[in-house]
């Protein structure tokens, strides 16, 4: 008898159900949307120096139907949108492992509409069509996760196709300092900044009806260009607490003189390498210099650019690969963050292949370079802990339906394995065309 091997599913036990990614999603409660989340929203922001640039057609827009698109750097994001909403009700996307974070009925009660992120399904443009249809708005965070290094993410090509769909104005909040504010990759101590949005209708409904998708993509990739290093040196902005480098090897991980992916550690200001002594300082105005040595890169995205030109190198010349055995978990639903026997990870040139064991069932994920335009990186993950009680670093992959996540060993094997999911993405997409 052939063995049988599950192709991209796991079969649980009766009593684990998955969640229902297709049902309608619900019409914004009043008392939430009136009165909740005014009341979060002004908790939220009440140590947080804040300012807006508004263009004035935003206020006669938001008296209609749109569609609000905004940079993604942390939860401080919802907060400033909802506060320039001022109590319009709105149906956001939101990735469902966030539905942990806040009781997943709650979640629905607000309006939200789930998603796996990065996941290629059609329930999520599905209920944002219903929203619109009965006179909903949506919103929408495009880069689909809070950004790793303060700098646009990649927007996905089915953006325009799907703001064709619902033929509503666009509207763009894009938010400055939230990353500086509290950094991915750091997930410390907030700290006390000034952080700046803007707010403009970069298309309206003629606009959508007249130009073509390719066109829609460019205008919203052109509104969505923002570098928080740089607003940080034009205004002039200084973090003075001495722990503004610590968690900066996540994203910086490869030397850039010994050239080694895993001796850089941080502590206090300081990035030190340890196998070849190199020591950098993150400066109070954001930028590094070396210590001990010539500073190779005086920018954080400098220094980010060339590890995404090494990753593109070994992809050209066949050698990148990443294998490891590591603790998996899976994901079907809010309720079941369920632990599995250790999955093996083989991320190379053909995408991902995961192969592991659970329920008696042998089972093979696997997702093509072009199945994923980018993957789910999670730092301090709140949904698992270390031993030591300090949240997690994973990275998952997801179908329509179902996820699983990954711990790595190593977290700063994680931008790596990100860099090489769009580099594989875009070098694929150009040879298809």
């Amino acid at each position: 008898m052939e063995k049988i091997i599950l192709k991209n599913e796991l079969i649980y036990p009766k009593r684990i159900k998955k969640y229902d990614m297709a049902q309608d999603p619900k019409k914004p409660k009043r008392i939430i949307t009136k009165f909740l989340i005014p009341l979060i929203v002004k908790f939220g922001l009440s140590s947080q120096p804040n300012t807006q640039t508004i263009d004035p057609a935003f206020y006669e827009v938001k008296k209609g139907q749109f569609l609000m698109l905004i940079n993604h750097m942390q939860f401080l994001d919802f907060f400033v949108q909802f506060k320039n909403l001022n109590k319009v009700p709105i149906n956001n996307i939101v990735n469902l492992d966030a539905y942990q974070i806040l009781p997943y009925w709650l979640m629905e009660l607000g309006g939200c509409i789930p998603k796996r992120k990065f996941s290629r399904e059609s329930t999520s443009i599905r209920s944002m069509k219903h929203v619109v249809d009965r006179g909903g708005n949506v919103g929408v965070f495009p880069e689909a996760r809070y950004t790793m290094v303060g700098r646009t993410s990649i927007l996905p090509d089915s953006l325009g196709k799907f703001i064709k769909l619902l033929n509503i104005p666009v509207i763009v909040q894009l938010n400055h300092g939230h990353h500086l504010v509290n950094p991915t990759w750091g997930n410390q101590k907030k700290r006390k900044l000034p952080v700046h949005c803007e707010v403009k209708v970069v298309l309206t409904k003629d606009e959508i009806e007249a130009l073509t998708v390719n066109e829609i993509n460019e205008r919203v990739r052109s509104s969505f260009v923002y570098d928080e290093y740089e607003w940080q040196l034009e205004n002039k902005i200084l973090i003075k607490e001495k722990y503004r480098a610590v968690g900066l090897e996540k994203i910086l991980y490869k030397c850039p003189h010994c050239l080694d992916e895993h001796s850089i550690s941080s502590k206090d200001t300081l990035l030190t390498c340890s196998k070849c002594g190199a020591i950098y300082e993150l400066n109070e105005n954001g930028t590094l210099s070396s210590l001990n040595g010539e500073t190779k890169f005086s920018k954080v995205l400098d220094w980010c650019d060339w590890e995404r030109e090494t990753v593109r190198e070994e992809i050209r010349l066949g050698t990148y690969r990443f294998e490891e055995t590591m603790e998996t978990w899976a994901f079907p639903h809010p309720k079941n963050l369920i632990k599995v026997p250790n999955a093996k990870v083989v991320h190379d040139l053909n995408g991902f292949r995961v192969e592991g064991n659970y329920n008696g069932y042998d089972y093979v994920w696997t997702k093509t370079p072009l199945e994923n335009y980018s993957v789910q990186i999670e730092y301090s993950w709140p949904n698992k802990k270390y031993k030591d009680g300090s949240r997690a670093n994973i990275f998952a992959i997801h179908t329509s339906n179902d996820g699983l996540y990954f711990l790595p060993k190593d977290s700063k094997v994680l931008y790596k394995i990100s860099l090489a999911v769009e580099e594989l993405y875009r070098i694929n997409s150009v040879k298809g065309k």
